[in-house]
């Protein structure tokens, strides 16, 4: 049940959503959470400034063999979120999960920024990135432009 609509309960500003404000110049909108909703890119930045949290990027293989990519702080707890299946709708929907990749960083902003970026990709470029073939990985991130170059200049080499 969302806190929000729980009688009696009362959002309260985040912390991150005052600093937000701050850096800002005094926002106009205000960000609430509440104790059992605690998202966002400003509560993760507040976080990161105060606690200084390590953070870790990681993909799982679903049960469909989809691949699901997220970022925690706690990857024990969370894989166990997900195996529990109160993670998300998608690892819910697609149990069991196992975990295949992961990558630590010193906060949970940028291995949610790396999250974010992996999210993007195609699945080849992820299967490059699981299996550590850095070669693959390499040419299925150039330039789609300097590709078709190459393969114009392979067929017509006067070029």
């Amino acid at each position: 049940m969302v806190p929000e609509l729980v009688e009696g309960h009362k959002a309260k500003p985040s912390p991150g959503a005052a600093l937000f404000a701050q850096r800002r110049g005094g926002a106009k909108r205000t960000a609430f959470s509440s104790p059992l909703t605690s998202s966002g890119t400003a509560l993760i930045k507040y976080l990161n400034q105060h606690l200084k949290m390590k953070g870790y990027m990681y993909i799982l293989r679903c049960s469909n063999g989809d691949y699901y990519t997220g970022s925690t702080n706690d990857l024990q707890k969370r894989m166990e979120e997900h195996n529990n299946g109160i993670a998300c709708n998608f690892t819910w929907k697609h149990l069991p999960v196992k975990l295949i990749y992961t990558e630590e960083f010193p906060t949970i902003e940028e291995a949610f920024h790396r999250e974010k970026q992996i999210q993007k990709w195609s699945r080849k470029k992820k299967e490059a990135l699981i299996n550590g073939d850095i070669e693959l990985l390499k040419s299925l991130s150039r330039n789609h432009t300097d590709v078709k170059k190459d393969s114009i200049q392979k067929l017509l080499p006067g070029l």
